[in-house]
């Protein structure tokens, strides 16, 4: 297979806001270390970073986008008209050897269906599952529901994130087999759960998947000066540390009520608990423990800071499809205990955490009293999982993967 450069255009919804986001950009920077062209499109620019452009306007047939949005919300289809969307191969420098989708889904509906079919008659292909929205009707997971697997319609719950008016989620569904019928996509999954969700699923059918997980950015999320990062944040000389950090504490994702109970039934009334995340000062409200809560973070330093102040990272979300932050944690010295919860059991035992089964509290609880009062543990933990992650999960090594896969999209070709 040549080794020659390639010309890759990754797209989006947004530069900054999540894990996802952070993949976007990391993968430019390891693409371009690795010395190839990379230009990455996003439908809405939070950040300033030079290397990322924004998708420009396109208004479109006077009325059409707007016919469009009345339409998607009388129905609950999803996703059905994007002038812009579908003038962003303008925007191409040159003629790109393949695209790389991270998500269709967010940002207001950036993008449509039909508009991704077009590209993918044209160019050599490759999608990101950051999450589970291309094997149903409407959502990003679907959790208990398995109507994914047979062609959803009478949806459980049309307001599960990107949520939909109408119960249209058996035609959305049929939508996404039909545009991906007889296309070669190659798919990329954080976990073998997510390529074990996708071998489930009829809208994914034949394409290939393959497992290549979540980057970290290791220039910022490694060891540090643990005493300045306590002092930091103002945290008491001595006490043990929990971390509760998600960008969303009230995602019904992301498990905040379980982390309430957990911290509840903590043994050592010293624990200091450092919450991270919106509505962050909601589960401080109803802990007896000292906390702070610092809200949102979209600083990599001070989250990292974060990281090296906790000795435990508690994770009680309920799926993942990789769980970045438990990553970030143990590459920064914090040991990671969480659930099973999807590809999230495959991070945590990567860096040497402890996995407990989904939903159990109180086994939950007692791994956070046993990693908080043995030192030796955390420490052996630590030392085993940490180099782990630096290295499996770099930026470089990350891009590699994506390389050998972009490589293979174009020897399939359209």
């Amino acid at each position: 297979m040549s080794s020659a450069p390639l010309s890759v255009v990754q797209l989006h919804s947004y530069d900054y806001g999540g894990g996802a986001e952070a993949v976007v950009r990391l993968n430019h920077l390891g693409l371009q270390e690795l010395r190839h062209n990379c230009q990455t499109l996003v439908a809405i620019k939070k950040g300033t970073d030079d290397y990322i452009d924004e998708i420009s306007y396109v208004r479109g047939f006077p009325g059409t986008r707007r016919l469009a949005r009345s339409v998607e919300s009388l129905t609950g289809l999803q996703y059905t008209y994007s002038p812009s969307f579908r003038a962003a191969d303008g925007l191409f420098r040159g003629s790109p050897d393949v695209l790389h989708f991270h998500a269709l889904h967010g940002a207001g509906g950036w993008a449509d269906l039909s508009g991704f079919g077009a590209l993918l008659r044209r160019y050599p292909t490759v999608c990101s599952l950051q999450d589970l929205w291309w094997l149903t009707g409407h959502c990003a997971y679907g959790m208990e529901c398995r109507r994914w697997q047979s062609g959803c319609g009478k949806c459980p719950d049309l307001k599960r994130y990107p949520a939909v008016p109408r119960d249209a989620t058996h035609w959305n569904w049929r939508r996404k087999k039909r545009v991906l019928s007889g296309r070669q996509i190659q798919f990329i999954a954080p976990s073998e759960w997510v390529k074990s969700q996708c071998a489930k699923s009829p809208v994914i059918g034949e394409n290939p998947v393959h497992v290549v997980p979540n980057p970290i950015d290791t220039n910022v999320f490694k060891p540090g000066d643990r005493s300045a990062a306590r002092a930091r944040f103002e945290i008491p000389i001595g006490a043990p540390v929990v971390l509760v950090a998600a960008n969303h504490l009230d995602s019904q994702f992301k498990g905040a009520d379980d982390a309430i109970y957990v911290l509840s039934k903590l043994i050592d009334d010293d624990v200091f608990v450092l919450l991270v995340g919106r509505s962050s000062e909601r589960v401080a409200a109803e802990l007896r423990l000292r906390s702070r809560a610092l809200g949102y973070v979209d600083d990599g330093a001070v989250m990292a800071d974060c990281y090296r102040a906790a000795d435990v990272f508690l994770m009680p979300s309920r799926v993942e499809t990789f769980g970045l932050v438990a990553a970030e944690a143990v590459a920064c010295g914090a040991v990671v205990v969480s659930y099973r919860a999807g590809g999230l059991q495959e991070t945590t035992q990567m860096a040497d955490g402890v996995v407990v089964e989904d939903n159990d509290r109180d086994h939950l609880t007692a791994v956070t009293n046993r990693l908080l009062a043995s030192p030796e543990e955390r420490a052996r933990r630590i030392a085993k999982g940490q180099p782990r992650i630096l290295k499996a999960y770099s930026p470089t090594a990350h891009a590699k993967s994506c390389v050998r896969i972009y490589r293979e999209a174009m020897v399939r070709g359209i």
